[in-house]
């Protein structure tokens, strides 16, 4: 069994322990990487170096040189497992409150006081403190129903949206695209970029229920790219499936494994997402995501065969782990 390493890279640069012992220094840009037991509870505490951010203690829980779908949801951390036992620890810290200097907004009997990047809600005494979206200007607070209020505005990736339930102190929906509107019963209308290899664009529905709201794709648009080198074609693949484009995911198998077709798809929808390889790349292979439990995915190989065909190149075939 191999032994897992954490790739660990807060976006604040702090200090990492690693079962009570200090482990090093690191940040977003210079993660800290360390090999732990296969097996057993790893306590990774986490100390910033700058004033304003809070520290964290966590306890992740291994099995088989993994962490266990049954571990505590990493409040503040997302992790992702790759191939090979390489696990990512993405440390999001929270920011203490600071009123002084922010601007204030009101909605809904809540204050709202937003200061570089961070939001933090009152009333009366501090409620929920919210991430905002990089590059987030212009931002305006809205009544949004019984204890509910939105946060809107320009962010890098066009217009964000928030909606909060500041007494529950939860985010029912935090989504960003190049626009954004109203939908019919109080549903919320997102395009944005699929940010996949072929470059679809995608109109999501968001709708709200009893326990927050939920996501539907209403239309996938573009994906024009062609795939030049054989990991192209098998991601190009592999998110076609599960966009629901299966023509287009057709267009990307050789004559010889058009047949196969319906065994290919069953095996890749069981998987969120397909992606490149971060950590252990090689010829033949990409990745297919899972989430596995709130703030954890893990990934598995999709081994493929390619040859040229048609404008590029076209799979003959696949396998996957998982």
């Amino acid at each position: 069994m191999a032994h897992p390493v954490l790739y660990i890279s807060p976006d604040t640069a702090g200090l990492i322990y690693i079962n009570g012992r200090l482990a090093g220094e690191c940040d977003a840009q210079s993660p800290l990487s360390i090999p732990v037991a296969p097996q057993g509870a790893v306590y990774i505490e986490y100390h910033p170096l700058c004033a304003g951010v809070l520290g964290a203690a966590r306890r992740l829980n291994l099995s088989g040189g993994y962490v266990s779908p049954l571990s505590e949801p990493p409040d503040g951390m997302y992790i992702v497992a790759w191939p090979g036992s390489v696990i990512d620890v993405q440390i999001s810290p929270e920011r203490v409150p600071v009123c002084g200097g922010a601007v204030r907004l009101s909605a809904g009997g809540y204050d709202v006081y937003v200061q570089a990047g961070d939001a933090c809600v009152a009333r009366g005494a501090v409620l929920m403190n919210v991430r905002l979206p990089a590059g987030a200007r212009g931002v305006r607070a809205l009544e949004a129903g019984t204890e509910r209020i939105m946060l809107i505005g320009q962010c890098g990736e066009g217009e964000f949206i928030q909606i909060l339930a500041p007494d529950a102190g939860k985010v029912l929906l935090s989504a960003a695209g190049r626009s954004i509107s109203p939908a019919e019963h109080g549903a919320v209308r997102v395009e944005r970029e699929a940010g996949d290899e072929a470059g679809h664009e995608l109109i999501e529905i968001w709708q709200s229920g009893a326990h927050g709201y939920t996501r539907r794709t209403a239309a996938v648009r573009g994906g024009s790219a062609l795939p030049r080198t054989p990991e192209s074609a098998a991601l190009m693949l592999g998110q076609a499936i599960l966009l629901g484009q299966d023509e287009e995911a057709r267009a990307l198998l050789s004559p010889g494994a058009q047949a196969g077709y319906p065994t290919i798809r069953a095996q890749v929808m069981r998987f969120n997402a397909c992606c490149a390889l971060k950590y252990g790349a090689r010829t033949g292979a990409v990745g297919l995501m899972r989430v596995a439990g709130p703030g954890y995915a893990r990934v598995w190989e999709m081994e493929f065969d390619a040859a040229r065909g048609g404008e590029g190149w076209l799979i003959e075939g696949i396998r996957t782990g998982g």
